[in-house]
């Protein structure tokens, strides 16, 4: 039960391809921040930008302040596999991956 704890009731949320222009990018980064049930910690990463959605954004997941449990990418499909490898040698719990072509 501790893997899909960390899909349904993550402690923390990496959002790889946050970003405010419009896109899923925003409306996913928009969506977590908004969630009132929700109330770990949401790691916008971006690695053009200082924060995303008024909150403070990480280059990359390795500059995030602490792993994060759950780790959404929504990023072109090219750049998925060195992400989630990344997501690997983190130790992170569980990885969604919205992307396409």
């Amino acid at each position: 039960m501790e893997s899909i704890r960390a899909f349904f009731n993550p402690k923390s949320v990496a959002i790889v391809g946050a970003t405010e222009k419009a896109g899923i990018g925003r409306v996913v980064c928009t969506n977590v921040i908004s969630e009132p049930t929700f109330k770990g910690e949401v790691y916008p990463v971006n690695p053009t930008r200082k924060t995303v959605m008024g909150i403070p954004a990480y280059p990359s997941l390795d500059k995030c302040p602490t792993t994060p449990e759950l780790v959404v990418i929504v990023t072109p499909a090219k750049t998925v596999p060195p992400i989630v490898g990344q997501c690997v040698d983190l130790g992170v719990k569980a990885v969604i991956i919205i992307s396409s072509f």
